[in-house]
C-alpha cells in the first residue's frame, strides 16, 4: 500500500525506473523531500495484514513507479480479497518546477486505495460515503450511484457527507460505531468510500472481470495536517471485513436487487433500435459458446472421453431446438389467429348492443338478431375447436421435446455400471443411426430415411415431417412455383425478421419477374407497390435496405423493355435467367436451416470430419498417393490388355470396364485370403489343434478411414492432424497404453492393452479372449506384444 513518503534530504537522489531492493519506506525517501514519519510506522501492519507485499518480494517489484509522481504499491494473501492496490499521488512535492507549476495550476495529492473482493463472499450491493461537493464527479465514475443506487438520509456520518445504496438495510449493518469513529476521525482527508459489485473501471493490477471492490480516497494536504496512516489503514481493514463478513443481504433482497437489473436491462435492450439489438444478441451467442466450450470437462487435454461426450451433445443441439421453434410457431399462427377471430366476434358483438340502444323504428328484427346471434355462437364453437386441436398439436411438440431431453440424459446415464464397451458401442450406434437418417432426409431422400428410422425405432429422435415440408418447397422451386414458398415465409415472418432474412424479398421479385415475362406489365406493377416496395424498406440494417432498393429499381426498369429477356443489357438479362431458381433453392434451404437451428452441413458431415481430421497425418497422404498410384497401374494395365484384344465387358463403357477390372482383382486378392485362411484353419483341426476359434485370422487389419479411398476423397482441403507424441487408448478400459499397461494384438491385428486382454479373458467362461470388434475367438496364447518405436 502506498503512504504518504518518509521525508528525504533536499539534495535527495533523481528519481529512477529501476528500483533497487529496498523496503517502500527506504524508497519512498528518495523520491518524497517532506518530513513523514508516518509510513514507517504503516509498513509492519501491511506486513502483518497481508501475506505478499510490495516490499517483501525481491527487487520490490509490488512498488511500480507508473510515472515521475505516481506509485503504485500491491498486496494480497487476506482474506475476503484477491488483490490490494494503492495509488500514491504526488503532483505538487517531486521537485522545486513542479511545486512552482502548481502555484499556478492548483492541485492536490491524494491517496487511492482499490480492493479487489471476493464475489463468493460478498454479497451483490453498492454503497458509498462521499462529500456532498464531489458527489457528481463521483458518479461518473461510478455511474450505478445514480442509476441503480439512490441517496438516503442517515444522520451517523457528518454533515458534510451524503450515503448512497441501493438498499437502505445495508447503512445500518455498515456504519457501526468503530467505522463511524473512523470517519469522524478521517473527515477532513476522507473524499469518499465506495462499495460496489458493478465496476467498469480499468484499475491498473485488476483483471477486467473484477466487478466487486472498494475504493478508499484520502487527500493529502502540506503542512502541519498529516494523514493518520495507520488509522486510515485500520478504516479500511474494517471495510474490507464488514463486506466479507456483516454486511449481508437478506434472500428476497438479492432476488429483488436480482429482478430489478434485469427489469433495467430489459428497458434497455427494448430501448435499442434493431441493429443494435442484433448485435447484442450476437454477443450474447458468443458467450454462451464460449461458455459451452470452455465447460471444465471439455478444457482439459487430460479429458479426452469428456470432449468426445460434449461434442456428441453439440451434434445433439438440433434434436431440441427443432421441436421446440416448431411448437412456438404453432403458438405464434393460433395466438394471431385466435386474436383475430376474438376481436371479431367482439365487434359483432358490440354491434349487437348498438341495436339495442336505437330507437324502435331504427332496432333490428329479431329473427335478424337471433340468426346473427346463432351465427355468433357457431362461429364461437368453431373456434373452440381449433383452440382444442391447437392445443394437441402443441402438446405433441412439447412431448417430442420431452422425449429427447430424456434420451439426452440416457446418453450420460448409459455410461453408469455393467458393461461400459457394449453400452457405449450400442450408444454410438444409436447416434449413427440418427445422424445418417438427419442427412438423408436433408439431401432429399425420404424413403431410405424412413426405412431406417422404422427398422432403428428412432422415429421419435428425427424431424422427418419437417423435412418433408421442405422438400415440397423445394420441389415447387424447382418446378417454378413460389406458392408454397411464400406461405412458409408468411408463417414464420417473426423469425425471418430477427434473422435479417431477404428470403421473402427475393421470391416475391422473382413473382413480379414472372409477371413480366409473361408480358402482364399492369399487374406486376401493382404486385411490386404491394410487396416488393414495402419488404425492401423492412430490413434496418442501412446496407441490406439499399441493397433491396437498388434490386427494386433494376426490376423495375425491366418493364420499358419489350423482350428484357434478350435486351442486349447484362443486368437486366441476369435478372431473367433460370439460375435465379436454383439461387433461390440454395436461400431457402439455408434459411430453413437457420430458422430450426439445424445444423449446415449436415451433422454427420461435422462428426466425420471431425472423426478424420484426427485420423488425418502426412502418411496417409503418402498412402493414398501410392494407393492412386497403385489403381492407375492397374486400370493402366486393364487398359492394355483390352487392346490386345481380351474381352472383358462388350456391353459397358470404359469407366464401367475399369471399375469391373479394379473390383475383380480386389476380389480374386480377398477369396485367396479367406482359402488361406481356410486351408489353415483345415490344417489345425486336422491336427487336433484347439488354440484358435476365428476363420479369419489371416485377414489384413482394415485399413485407416484417412488412407481409405472414399476417406482420401473425404480428407480433401482437410489440415492434418497434430501428434507429436504417440497414444494408444485401450478400447475395452478406455486407459492409455504404456510401459506399465503394454499393448498386446490378437492375431487379427486388433490391439488391446494387457489389463483389456484381462478382463476380455475374464469375462469368457472357457478362458478364451473373444475380440470386441470382430469378435473372433482366441487363445491367450495367441497374443504377442507390440513394440511401438
Amino acid at each position: 500500500m502506498n503512504r504518504e513518503p518518509v521525508a528525504a534530504t533536499d539534495d535527495a537522489a533523481a528519481p529512477t525506473r529501476n528500483l533497487p531492493n529496498r523496503d517502500f519506506a527506504t524508497l519512498a525517501k528518495q523520491f518524497i523531500p517532506f518530513q513523514n514519519r508516518t509510513l514507517e510506522e504503516a509498513e509492519p501492519i501491511l506486513r502483518t495484514q497481508f501475506s505478499y507485499t510490495g516490499s517483501s518480494v525481491e527487487n520490490g517489484i509490488g512498488l511500480i513507479e507508473e510515472s515521475r509522481s505516481n506509485f503504485k504499491y500491491f498486496c494480497t494473501g487476506r482474506r475476503f480479497l484477491t488483490r490490494f492496490v494503492a495509488d500514491l499521488e504526488l503532483l505538487n512535492r517531486h521537485d522545486l518546477m513542479s511545486r512552482i507549476f502548481r502555484i499556478i495550476v492548483p492541485s492536490s495529492d491524494y491517496l487511492t486505495i482499490d480492493v479487489g473482493l471476493h464475489s463468493k463472499d460478498v454479497d451483490p450491493f453498492i454503497f458509498s460515503i462521499s462529500k456532498k461537493l464531489g458527489f457528481n464527479a463521483l458518479s461518473k465514475i461510478f455511474p450505478e450511484l445514480i442509476e441503480t443506487a439512490k441517496q438516503v438520509s442517515v444522520k451517523e456520518v457528518p454533515e458534510s457527507m451524503w450515503v448512497s445504496t441501493d438498499s437502505t438495510e445495508i447503512p445500518k449493518v455498515a456504519l457501526t460505531q468503530s467505522l463511524q469513529a473512523a470517519i469522524r476521525d478521517l473527515e477532513y482527508f476522507l473524499e469518499y468510500i465506495v462499495i460496489t459489485d458493478m465496476n467498469k473501471q480499468m484499475i491498473v493490477g485488476m483483471p477486467k472481470t473484477q466487478k466487486h471492490i472498494l475504493r478508499v480516497r484520502f487527500k493529502l494536504y502540506a503542512g502541519s495536517k498529516k494523514l493518520d496512516v495507520p488509522k486510515a489503514l485500520q478504516l479500511v481493514l474494517s471495510l474490507i471485513d464488514g463486506s466479507g463478513a456483516t454486511i449481508k443481504l437478506s434472500p428476497n433482497d438479492i432476488a429483488r436487487r436480482q429482478a430489478d437489473i434485469k427489469e433495467r436491462k430489459h428497458k434497455q435492450y427494448t430501448s435499442l433500435s434493431y441493429e443494435e439489438q442484433q448485435k447484442i444478441d450476437a454477443q450474447n451467442e458468443k458467450k454462451a459458446t464460449r461458455k459451452r466450450f470452455n465447460r471444465k470437462t471439455c478444457n482439459s487435454y487430460s479429458h479426452e472421453k469428456n470432449v468426445d461426450e460434449c461434442f456428441k451433445m453439440e451434434l445433439s443441439y438440433p434434436l431440441i431446438r427443432v421441436p421446440f421453434e416448431e411448437t412456438s410457431k404453432t403458438f405464434r399462427l393460433y395466438h394471431k389467429q385466435l386474436t383475430r377471430e376474438l376481436a371479431q366476434a367482439t365487434a359483432q358483438i358490440e354491434a349487437l348492443g348498438d341495436e339495442e340502444g336505437q330507437q324502435p323504428g331504427h332496432r333490428m328484427d329479431v329473427n335478424v338478431a337471433i340468426a346473427k346471434l346463432a351465427e355468433l355462437a357457431r362461429t364461437l364453437r368453431n373456434l373452440k375447436q381449433s383452440a382444442k386441436s391447437y392445443v394437441v398439436e402443441q402438446q405433441s411438440g412439447l412431448e417430442s421435446c420431452a422425449k429427447r431431453a430424456r434420451y439426452l440424459e440416457t446418453l450420460e446415464d448409459a455410461k453408469i455400471g455393467g458393461d461400459q464397451s457394449g453400452k457405449e458401442n450400442n450408444q454410438d450406434k444409436a447416434i449413427n443411426d440418427r445422424l445418417i437418417a438427419d442427412y438423408l432426409l436433408s439431401q432429399g431422400y425420404l424413403a431410405s430415411a424412413k426405412i431406417i428410422e422404422d427398422t432403428k425405432d428412432i422415429g421419435h429422435l428425427v424431424d422427418h415431417d419437417l423435412h418433408t415440408e421442405c422438400q415440397l418447397v423445394l420441389k415447387d422451386l424447382r418446378n417454378h412455383r413460389t406458392a408454397t414458398a411464400i406461405t412458409w415465409c408468411s408463417q414464420n415472418g417473426t423469425r425471418l425478421r430477427r434473422l435479417q432474412s431477404q428470403l421473402e424479398f427475393h421470391v416475391r421479385r422473382q413473382d413480379f419477374i414472372e409477371l413480366v415475362r409473361s408480358h402482364k406489365p399492369l399487374e406486376a406493377v401493382k404486385y411490386a407497390r404491394a410487396y416488393l416496395t414495402p419488404l425492401a424498406m423492412q430490413p434496418e440494417k442501412q446496407t441490406l435496405r439499399d441493397a433491396a432498393i437498388g434490386e427494386v429499381q433494376i426490376a423495375m426498369a425491366t418493364l420499358a423493355f419489350e423482350a428484357p429477356a434478350t435486351c442486349g443489357i447484362v443486368a437486366y438479362e441476369k435478372v431473367f435467367s433460370m439460375d435465379r431458381w436454383l439461387m433461390l433453392e440454395k436461400l431457402f434451404y439455408k434459411t430453413f436451416n437457420e430458422v430450426y437451428g439445424i445444423h449446415d452441413p449436415p451433422s454427420l458431415c461435422i462428426a466425420v470430419h471431425a472423426g478424420l481430421s484426427t485420423l488425418n497425418t502426412r502418411t496417409c497422404h503418402l498412402t493414398r498417393d501410392a494407393n492412386l498410384k497403385a489403381r492407375l497401374a492397374w486400370l493402366t494395365e486393364g487398359f492394355k490388355q483390352r487392346q490386345e484384344g481380351e474381352e472383358i465387358g462388350d456391353n459397358e463403357d470404359s469407366s464401367n470396364e475399369s471399375d469391373e477390372i479394379w473390383f475383380k482383382l480386389s476380389t480374386a486378392h480377398e477369396k485367396k485370403a479367406k482359402r488361406d485362411a481356410a486351408t489353415s484353419e483345415l490344417t489345425n483341426n486336422s491336427s487336433g489343434s484347439k488354440k484358435r476359434k476365428h476363420t479369419g485370422a489371416e485377414l489384413p487389419v482394415p485399413i485407416c478411414p484417412a488412407c481409405s479411398e472414399v476417406g482420401s476423397q473425404l480428407c480433401t482441403g482437410l489440415p492434418f492432424a497434430y501428434h507429436p507424441h504417440s497414444r494408444l487408448v485401450c478400447r475395452v478400459t478406455q486407459s492409455v497404453m504404456d510401459e506399465h499397461n503394454p499393448p498386446l494384438v490378437l492375431p487379427n491385428g486388433r490391439v488391446y492393452s494387457k489389463r483389456g486382454i484381462e478382463l476380455l479373458t475374464q469375462r469368457s467362461a472357457d478362458g478364451m479372449i473373444k475380440c470386441v470388434d470382430t469378435e473372433d475367438v482366441f487363445s491367450p496364447t495367441d497374443v504377442k506384444p507390440v513394440y511401438i518405436l
